[in-house]
């Protein structure tokens, strides 16, 4: 499973979760797909954003033994209310899809903590924030395979990013970040503008209409 899904994050979405990606959302997974990469999406509404960051994230936590990932945002209700519910969807539907039904049975889905069965402290998915002014409540995550999503990004406060970006310690570590433009400073828009890998940064910047 691993052999085959581990570094096709497009093939994971079509045969194990049942989705037909659009363009612009293959442009995303293969965006995600490579070893420490950091990608950062202007997205509207409609346009598939949250069921990718569901495929995204159990992609992540089926494939690399360990691994950990932060799903974060400006309010915790909008990880739980939105992308919760869709991993939980997507797990659902990975249970009917016959040949890969099997993987989904090692999940647990809790209220706070998504994790492989028997490794609930280890290998795991968890949704954080940190209030205005204290960034250090999202510090302390460090790991071999470590993702972290940053859902409404634009509304995070820029120093819960330097505490993000600092725990990006493992050259395989990756990034993603999704928001609707709503500002035009902070580190989200430098993310598409200075920080952008057009202009000489590492962010992989993409619209999603």
């Amino acid at each position: 499973f691993v052999e085959r899904y581990a570094f096709d994050l497009v093939k994971f979405a079509v045969e194990v979760c049942g989705m037909t990606p659009t363009r612009q959302q293959i442009e995303l997974l293969q965006s995600v797909q490579p070893s420490g990469s950091r990608t950062t999406v202007r997205s509207g509404h409609g346009t598939g954003k949250s069921r990718s960051i569901a495929v995204i994230v159990l992609w992540h936590l089926l494939c690399y033994p360990d691994s950990n990932t932060l799903i974060t945002a400006p309010k915790i209700e909008q990880v739980r209310n939105v992308a919760w519910k869709e991993i939980v969807d997507v797990i659902n539907l990975m249970k009917i899809r016959g040949n890969h039904a099997w993987i989904a049975e090692y999940v647990e889905a809790e209220a706070e903590r998504i994790f492989i069965k028997n490794s609930k402290q280890t290998w795991f998915v968890i949704a954080k924030t940190a209030p205005r002014g204290s960034p250090e409540n999202l510090a302390g995550m460090h790991r071999d395979w470590y993702l972290i999503i940053a859902d409404e990004a634009s509304g995070i406060p820029d120093q819960n990013y330097s505490v993000l970006t600092g725990a990006l310690t493992d050259k395989r570590n990756r990034m993603c970040m999704f928001s609707q433009p709503t500002r035009s400073a902070g580190f989200f828009y430098d993310s598409h503008n200075k920080l952008s890998t057009r202009n000489g940064g590492v962010w992989n910047a993409i619209q999603m209409d």
